[in-house]
């Protein structure tokens, strides 16, 4: 973590998670004070919300209401985050496995601030492409899409599309998915 990124995580009025436990672990080594400001987004797949739910069924999470948004873990839509953006509310994003919206999810709640003229901006890591990829709007394709492919679906003939950029994460383990990632 930079010494800005800690400062923006303490100053903020709510983080947004993609991965609540994994977000409250991280908070906790890095001694930022969460409690009340820890917002799960809500993912727009209906597959991927099944898998969520699903996932915190098996966690033993309570999904009762509370005072906070997304303190029950069921999550936030984006629209009601854009919404307490336009509001006056500062907000982090924060995802377990690297930059938002490159290798973890957030990209299309990027892309509605950018629609709803919010002003979005990245703290930027290690690499000044990633961090302008990561704020840009633009479409992402992560390898879960060339899994498909791999496994005889179809990707769609706008995945590679002008304008989009690819993230392949890491290669597969079985050598004929990654042969196939590699085509």
């Amino acid at each position: 973590f930079s010494i800005r990124s800690l400062e923006v995580l303490r100053q903020c009025d709510y983080i947004v998670c993609t991965n609540r436990n994994a977000t409250k672990a991280l908070m906790n080594i890095i001694d930022i004070d969460f409690a009340g400001r820890l917002i799960q987004l809500q993912s727009t797949s209906p597959a991927a919300r099944a898998q969520q739910a699903h996932q915190l069924r098996n966690a033993g999470v309570n999904s009762s209401s509370s005072n906070y948004p997304g303190e029950d873990n069921s999550g936030v839509g984006i629209q009601r985050i854009v919404d307490m953006l336009r509001g006056g509310r500062s907000m982090a994003l924060v995802t377990p496995s690297g930059t938002p919206c490159i290798g973890d999810g957030g990209s299309e709640l990027v892309q509605q601030c950018i629609a709803n003229d919010v002003r979005v901006v990245s703290v930027p890591g290690p690499s000044a492409v990633v961090s302008a990829l990561s704020i840009c709007g633009a479409p992402m394709m992560t390898n879960q899409a060339l899994l498909a492919t791999a496994n005889g679906g179809s990707v769609g003939a706008t995945a590679f599309g002008e304008g989009s950029f690819f993230f392949g994460g890491q290669l597969s383990e079985k050598a004929v998915i990654r042969a196939r990632q590699l085509r």
